[in-house]
Parts: structure tokens; C-alpha cells; sequence
């Protein structure tokens, strides 16, 4: 493959259990969830098909029946889309490991499935080629954890012992690899990527991180974050800036329409599919997935309402659920009593 030819094949990363969502995730598996009304996993599709991205193949592990059922709609002549169902969770190098008939000889995206991003991938393209690197990873320089060292576009190492401290970094779910990384995985069945990088880096290989500076990315990995992620995706529309195409006006226009004109809302309200509104509701920073149901004079605010989920009375810094999908346990039956679970739990 010529440096100007940018990669054609993509690994995305959809196996995870999504427990920091939970209950949400309990029949929803994270990259199905909703930002403002696509999956996280439809997003990450789209983004890749702008990139010229013609094979994408999705690893799989929890609750996966919903997730084929949308992959097979998004595929087509120009971008299949093929699944690896993993029986057993094998983690991101397990995963990759498993996917080496697919990666086979050329550079390749992998990607996380519970990240919002909208970026030009150019930089990281430019450096990995000219750098001829194992690999080049999307890093944030402020927002995260910021648990990875680095110094000169160099990565140097996974776990800082002071995260937060200067030139520490996160990690942003993206990068871009060459198949030689295949021969640095552990042989273990299930393992980290971040193993391989670690023995590459002990053979002299670099592996570049790259900082954007005009980029968007938002980690949904709890519910505080899942609600971030939709304000600070509408203020990237209303600015213009990157993270515009995660919510394009014609979506927007649609929500709007679907709300009530007596109910009032304050901040954002994204509405999935056959969400039932009913009369003198006011909604502040919230997200309602399909065939949501809010009773008559609820409040809602900033809180989530899961795919059937009904909701009255006063609901604020709360996640809410069906009843049935509550697990068989006594512990967690008891928090979940009220079909709330607390953001600050």
C-alpha cells in the first residue's frame, strides 16, 4: 500500500459489557446506545466510510443480537461489514489476534465502539507513514485520564505513576496499526493490544501518539459522560465546530418537532423513536431512548430514560429502566428498587 492510500479495512470494538452503564446495558450493549438518536456503533461506521473504508469487521461478545441486526442494514457494495463473534471475551488483543485472517497484510484502523469522535484522520496518517511506526494512537492532551507518557510524538509508556502530570495523555480509542503488530500479541487467548505495544517497545519499535488540536471526542463510558457527550455534541453544532456531524440539522429539526408544544425544555432533550410525551412535562438535559413513556407533569432532569422506560413524578440524576430487566439479585434489586439508578452511585 502507497503512503498516499489510506488504510481500506477496520477493526471496530464492540464485545464489552458496559458495566459503568448498567442497568442501561443490561439489554442494550454500549455500542447501540443512542447519541442523539444513532448508535454509537453507527457513528463509528459513518466516520470510517468518509475515510474511504471499504471492510469493517465488528468483534462481538455481550448481548450482540441487536448489534448484527444493525450491522447488517449498514452494510453495502461499498462497505461490507463482516462480525467475530467471540464466545469467550478475549479482550482488544485477543480480538485483534482472532481477527488476523481479516487484517492480513496491509495497515488497519481499530477503533472503540463507546467513544463519540469526529476528526480528520490526515495527521495520523502523515505520521504513521512517514515515521514507518508499528502503530499511531489518537491522544488527548487534556480531557481523560491522561494516563499515557509521551515526548515527541513517542509514546512511552501505558500506565503513568502520575497521571494528569506534564506530557501525560489519554488515550482516545483510535489508532491506526500495521499488521506486524499480530507478531507481538501475547499467546494467551485473551490480552490488551497495549501487551503487544509494550514488547514492540522493548524491540526499538516507536509508537507515535498524536494530539489533534481540531478534533472532538467524548468518552461515554458512564452515564454522567453519556449526558456530557449530548451538550457538548449540540454546542459543537450550534459553534460549528468538530462534532457537528454527530448531529446533523435535519436530525435536530427532527427531535424538535416530536416534543410537545406545552412541554418545556431547558438545555437539550434528545428523543429516540416512539418516545411519548404527555401533557405539561418539563425536560432539562435529558435523553429518552425508544418508545420512552413520560407521564403527565414529570420533571425530568438530567437523567436518562432507557429503550421502554416510563417515567413520573420529579426524576433528576437518575437512569431509569423497565422493571424486567431488572437482574435476579437482592443486593441489586434493592438499589434498583425505584428503576433509578443514581449518576453518583
Amino acid at each position: 500500500m502507497s503512503r498516499q492510500t489510506p488504510p481500506r479495512k477496520a477493526l471496530l470494538l464492540a464485545a464489552g459489557f458496559g458495566t459503568r452503564m448498567r442497568p442501561l446495558t443490561y439489554d442494550t450493549p454500549k455500542p447501540m446506545m443512542p447519541l442523539w438518536g444513532k448508535p454509537l456503533i453507527g457513528h463509528a461506521i459513518d466516520m470510517l466510510k468518509r475515510w474511504g473504508v471499504q471492510d469493517i469487521l465488528v468483534n462481538l461478545h455481550h448481548a450482540p443480537e441487536s448489534i448484527v441486526s444493525y450491522c447488517r442494514e449498514q452494510g453495502s457494495k461499498e462497505c461490507r461489514i463482516q462480525l467475530s463473534f467471540e464466545p469467550e471475551i478475549l479482550g482488544t488483543g485477543g480480538a485483534l489476534k482472532r481477527a488476523e485472517w481479516f487484517i492480513k497484510d496491509a495497515p488497519f484502523w481499530m477503533l472503540n465502539t463507546d467513544v463519540a469522535a469526529d476528526l480528520d484522520p490526515k495527521p495520523l496518517l502523515d505520521a504513521f507513514y512517514k515515521e514507518k511506526a508499528l502503530a499511531a494512537l489518537w491522544l488527548h492532551p487534556t480531557e481523560g485520564p491522561r494516563t499515557v507518557e509521551m515526548q515527541a510524538d513517542t509514546i512511552l509508556n501505558f500506565a503513568s505513576a502520575t497521571p494528569g502530570a506534564e506530557n501525560t495523555y489519554t488515550f482516545c480509542g483510535l489508532q491506526l496499526l500495521s499488521p506486524k503488530i499480530l507478531s507481538y500479541l501475547p499467546r494467551e487467548p485473551f490480552s490488551s493490544v497495549v501487551d503487544a505495544y509494550r514488547t514492540a517497545m522493548q524491540k526499538k519499535h516507536r509508537i507515535l501518539g498524536i494530539a489533534l488540536k481540531d478534533a472532538f471526542w467524548a468518552d461515554l463510558g458512564t452515564p454522567e459522560r453519556y449526558l456530557t457527550a449530548h451538550r457538548d455534541v449540540l454546542a459543537a453544532r450550534k459553534r460549528k465546530r468538530p462534532g457537528k456531524r454527530l448531529l446533523p440539522p435535519a436530525q435536530l429539526k427532527c427531535m424538535l418537532s416530536r416534543i410537545p408544544k406545552d412541554t418545556i425544555v431547558t438545555g437539550f432533550a434528545a428523543l429516540g423513536e416512539a418516545v411519548e410525551i404527555a401533557s405539561h412535562v418539563s425536560i432539562s438535559d435529558a435523553v429518552l431512548w425508544d418508545k420512552a413513556h413520560i407521564r403527565d407533569g414529570a420533571h425530568i432532569d438530567n437523567s436518562i430514560a432507557g429503550q421502554g422506560a416510563t417515567l413520573r413524578g420529579n426524576i433528576e440524576d437518575a437512569t431509569a429502566v423497565r422493571t424486567n430487566l431488572l437482574p435476579n439479585d437482592p443486593v441489586l434489586s434493592q438499589t434498583l428498587s425505584l428503576v433509578l439508578h443514581s449518576h453518583g452511585d
